[in-house]
């Protein structure tokens, strides 16, 4: 405390309190003098915390300033003006005024004896004196500062600042270092890129199944600069847009000369939401007071529409069923594919019917697919048609591919009373003003019994469709607009005719694949409606083995597998045992595929009518490709060997062991050769590229191995594998082909994918593309699901455990 005078004395306690009170008298006379300024700093402060002037221009903001601060200066001045220190006599007496004192024993201590110095009574009375006042000295104590601001403010006004800033501090709270340099900092227009942020979420359709973009500029520290990479964004894009910053006005959005403003949330923050519609080249900045703040160059991508085209001619593969092989593509994915059908030349009074085609996957942006359709009942069975392919993406958008022309296959009937039902059902179809004609022609087929061998149910079918035909001639005459219904149990009456209770099944269990595989699509499917569906398939699909059964015992010996190896009751069980756990884990897609294997081995009983001459070639393929692949899972075990000796550390057995594992892979590679021969002679001399790719890389193999090089020997084996699989797969089709061309026609494999085998399942050349979750997995799978059930089910839970076990279940 250099600045109080020292008032020196020899006395310490003295000067103590001398200081003291100088010290409070002075706190006095400076608060009289500053009250007035340091209320209006009170105000500026609340000002500043409010955050009130950063939202004025940079002119009035700096305004503003200066006007607080002139103000603040002349009352400092006007306060201070004539206003004098305390001396040390006023210290004194603020000293002596401790405590309410009535005497002034400092001042008695400098006074001096004016008369009867020379007497000793005097003296000594004089002693006692000071002795006293000294001591009352000692006790004074200086009382706390009184400025008396209180006569000079007599309403009270110095409050207002004081609630003022304690309303600021509040609302400004973890935030008062920056509101208060924002309200000490004007945002001039030069400097308006110093002091702000720009976040921008861009999220893109739904249908694109892309993740949000964020885009970031940090304005305060890196500056304004325009962005140079384009950025590509999904036409009808969502733009969430926010900016920080306590300079100018409110900023806008710039989206290619496209203005929208920001909305204001306080603090210094501001908020957009909109959409990107255009397409193109073009930039999306934010401004503010003329200024860019950021800049990106975007490219505004639209949605193509898909893409699709018949990637082999339309024909018949046999059992009456219409092949249609299709590739198909979208940029974001596809929703659905089918084919329009019309009649050649227009003969079908542009009607067009649409043929729905499986999509495998979910939203898949790229399919290649088989789809067999029987279209036997349709009117146009029989007769040449127009398919043109189509394809459907989310936003509802649909290509169209090339036509093709194709006669549809239409059903031979045997059985006398079927062939007769079929003819009075087109005529119905073709010829609606005959509704007399038809009634008469069933009446006379239900009264001879003996023809359907009494078969109650044609029968009642018969009489079922005859009186539809009369109410309807009864209400509308001879038109036939109401008799659509009479079309389908015609011709179920036909079936049954001809296949007894095989249609019937057969149909059954066609209607509950397609629900089934279509509820194991969808994602919103719930866990009871598919155990149903599953219930419904199992039961459609015993009642079709039941009815075949008899069937495939009268064709045993013209079926290229016998019945009982080609398929067992057990085994399709099993398989639908292990979708059902598949779907009641959640694996819904390996699900749908171990469904569509179910489906190709029933299309196997549905299409088991090989010739005889057949049965040879088919035994050598299948002598083949078991030799296939014999060789790609030695060469697996090889390259697991090879690998697992490249981490060991022991060199001397590294290299006796690698010598082996050499000797392995030459008698692979010459085994290979012998099976190329083989296929050349099958397959009329044409091979696979990839096979003779696979034989130089087992060549390789075997001199790295040779050299003691596990590393690279373990990648010459992986490329073998690869080449070996592929090349498989390559020679299955050739065969096939051939076989084809060769006599066997398209009723050999019909429907089947050339990479898998009579019953649907995966061939030699399987690359594990299809992942199907092993039983132990499956089983692991529902053994969590069921603890998981289990403790959700316990209420005693803590309810942050129980929301975090429902949300885990909800997909169940």
């Amino acid at each position: 405390m250099t600045f109080i005078p020292p008032f020196d004395d020899p006395r310490p306690w003295l000067q103590t309190g001398l200081r003291r009170a100088w010290a409070v008298l002075a706190w006095e006379r400076v608060w009289r003098a500053s009250w007035a300024a340091v209320s209006l700093g009170g105000v500026f402060g609340a000002v500043a915390l409010l955050d009130g002037l950063p939202r004025l221009s940079g002119e009035a903001h700096a305004a503003v300033l200066a006007g607080f601060a002139l103000v603040f200066l002349g009352l400092l001045g006007w306060g201070w003006w004539g206003m004098r220190l305390p001396t040390r006599a006023d210290a004194v007496r603020r000293l002596e005024q401790g405590g309410g004192q009535l005497h002034r024993p400092v001042s008695a201590l400098d006074d001096r004896l004016a008369a009867g110095g020379d007497s000793a009574e005097s003296r000594a009375l004089w002693r006692a004196h000071l002795i006293r006042m000294e001591d009352e000295a000692r006790r004074l104590r200086v009382d706390p500062p009184a400025p008396g601001v209180a006569a000079l403010d007599p309403l009270g006004l110095r409050a207002v600042p004081v609630l003022l800033l304690v309303i600021g501090l509040a609302a400004a709270w973890g935030h008062v270092p920056e509101r208060l340099s924002r309200a000490l900092h004007p945002a001039w227009a030069a400097s308006v890129a110093t002091a702000s942020s720009v976040r921008l979420w861009i999220t893109p359709p739904d249908y694109t199944g892309l993740r949000p973009i964020v885009l970031e500029a940090d304005v305060a520290r890196s500056g304004i600069h325009p962005t140079d990479a384009a950025v590509s964004i999904p036409v009808g894009s969502a733009v969430l847009a926010l900016v920080h910053g306590r300079h100018g006005g409110v900023p806008t959005l710039v989206v290619d000369g496209r203005v929208t403003p920001f909305g204001v949330l306080g603090d210094g923050s501001y908020r957009l939401e909109t959409a990107i519609d255009g397409g193109g080249d073009g930039s999306l900045a934010v401004e503010r007071d003329g200024n860019t703040l950021a800049r990106w160059g975007i490219t505004v991508v639209g949605d193509a529409s898909p893409t699709i085209a018949f990637a082999t001619p339309p024909a018949d593969m046999g059992r009456w069923r219409l092949r249609l092989e299709y590739q198909a593509a979208d940029d974001h994915g596809l929703a659905a594919v089918g084919a329009l059908m019309e009649r050649e030349g227009g003969q079908s009074g542009g009607t067009v019917s649409e043929l729905p085609l499986p999509l495998p996957g979910s939203r898949p942006k790229v399919a290649h697919a088989i789809g067999l359709l029987d279209l036997t009942a349709h009117p146009w069975a029989g007769l040449p048609v127009v398919l043109r392919p189509f394809a459907r993406d989310d936003r509802g958008q649909t290509g169209v591919g090339a036509p093709a022309e194709v006669t549809l296959p239409e059903r031979v009937f045997t059985h006398p009373v079927a062939q007769a039902i079929v003819q009075q059902r087109r005529i119905l179809l073709n010829e609606p003003e005959k509704l007399g004609q038809v009634i008469a022609a069933l009446d006379a087929i239900a009264l001879d019994r003996a023809a359907f061998n009494h078969d109650i149910v044609v029968h009642l079918a018969l009489r079922t469709a005859r009186n539809r035909i009369g109410g309807d001639l009864e209400a509308n005459g001879r038109d036939g607009t109401g008799i659509g219904s009479v079309r389908d149990i015609l011709w179920q009456t036909a079936l049954r005719l001809e296949d007894g209770e095989t249609a019937i099944a057969e149909r059954l269990l066609d209607d509950a694949g397609k629900a089934l595989s279509e509820a194991l699509s969808r994602g919103d499917t719930g866990a009871a409606e598919l155990e149903r569906l599953i219930e419904g398939y199992r039961e459609a699909m015993e009642q079709y083995l039941a009815a075949m059964a008899r069937r495939l015992g009268k064709m045993e010996g013209r079926l290229p597998i016998p019945p009982g190896q080609m398929l067992r009751a057990d085994a399709l069980t099993a398989m639908l045992e292990r979708m059902r756990d598949l779907a009641r884990a959640g694996s819904r897609e390996a699900a749908r595929r171990m469904l569509g294997e179910m489906q190709q081995m029933m299309q196997v009983l549905r299409s088991a009518r090989l010739p005889d001459q057949m049965q040879e070639a088919m035994r050598e393929v299948r002598a083949l490709m078991d030799g296939l692949k014999e060789l790609i899972d030695r060469q697996q075990g090889l390259l697991d060997q090879t690998f697992r000796q490249s981490r060991e550390t022991r060199r001397t057995v590294d290299r006796e062991r690698l010598r082996a594992s050499a000797r392995d892979q030459d008698a692979l590679r010459r085994d290979l050769a012998a099976m190329m021969e083989k296929l050349a002679e099958t397959s009329g001399g044409a091979l696979p590229d990839n096979l003779g790719r696979a034989e130089i890389a087992m060549r390789e193999a075997a001199e790295k191995l040779t050299a003691g090089d596990a590393a690279k020997a373990a990648e010459a084996q992986s490329r073998a594998l690869g080449d070996l699989k592929e090349g498989s797969r390559a020679a299955l089709r050739q065969m096939m082909e051939r076989l084809m061309a060769g006599g066997g026609g398209p009723a050999l494999f019909p429907g089947a994918d050339p990479g898998t085998d009579p019953l649907g399942r995966g061939s030699a050349a399987d690359d594990g593309s299809v992942v199907i979750p092993t039983q132990p997995e499956t089983r692991s799978a529902r053994e969590i699901l069921d603890e998981l059930r289990r403790r959700a089910a316990e209420p005693g839970r803590p309810p942050a455990e129980l929301d975090y076990l429902n949300r885990l279940l909800r997909q169940f």
